[in-house]
């Protein structure tokens, strides 16, 4: 099962340049590793780039996963004989997995930055932000696509996103342990916020599985979905 997730995982990488939408990825990849940190001054000093860079580059991977390759199961399984607890496997897999290697990629991040001058507290913030945007970035094509998913996702993307501009800025500048108090109780809030916010989707994601593993129903929303 395990290889059959990891091709899956390379092919729907390389399904990203035929998107529907390949121009916000393209953006955002710009914006984040070009335009920010221009705008922000990181590229005036090797340390603050190396900083910035390292926790940037799996975050923006991250969120543009998130906008470009939906969580899906491959047509060939519905028709290949593989029944729906097999596809629920598959589909729960591929679900770890990406929040595996996502969280894996962001830690490594982390500690460049912990290398780099960053202290403990701002380095396991960095990690956790990113396992969090992780969660909230499986996006399941052909599972419904309610108010309060796309709510929470939303709230939890916005917060991920300035979670780790704060994060980073922190870093920069010392650590966590560096800013003012009421700035760590800001951080501290926000936090759990996200935390809240992707439990809450967490809680989404059995039922939008279920909806996934059906082809006749997943197929029905993904071409209502394309036509609007």
């Amino acid at each position: 099962m395990f290889q059959m997730i990891a091709r899956g995982y390379l092919t729907d990488l390389k399904n990203m340049r035929t998107a529907e939408r390949p121009a916000f990825g393209y953006f955002w990849v710009v914006y984040c590793l070009i335009v920010l940190p221009l705008m922000l001054g990181y590229f005036e000093a090797p340390r603050k780039a190396v900083i910035y860079l390292a926790a940037a580059i799996p975050f923006a991977y991250d969120i543009l996963q998130m906008g470009l390759c939906p969580l899906r199961i491959p047509e060939m399984m519905f028709l290949c004989p593989l029944d729906a607890p097999m596809r629920m496997q598959y589909i729960r897999g591929t679900c770890l997995f990406r929040v595996g290697l996502h969280t894996a990629a962001g830690a490594a991040g982390a500690m460049v930055t912990l290398a780099a001058g960053n202290d403990v507290p701002g380095t396991v913030g960095l990690t956790v932000n990113i396992f969090l945007t992780s969660v909230i970035g499986l996006c399941v094509q052909g599972a419904r696509d309610t108010i309060g998913r796309t709510t929470v996702r939303g709230i939890g993307a916005g917060l991920g996103v300035s979670l780790q501009l704060i994060y980073v800025s922190a870093a920069v500048s010392g650590g966590f342990l560096g800013q003012k108090r009421w700035e760590q109780a800001v951080i501290a809030v926000m936090q759990a916020l996200f935390l809240l916010a992707a439990g809450r989707y967490a809680g989404y994601l059995g039922a939008m599985l279920r909806e996934a593993v059906s082809y006749e129903t997943a197929e029905k929303r993904v071409k209502k979905q394309r036509s609007v």
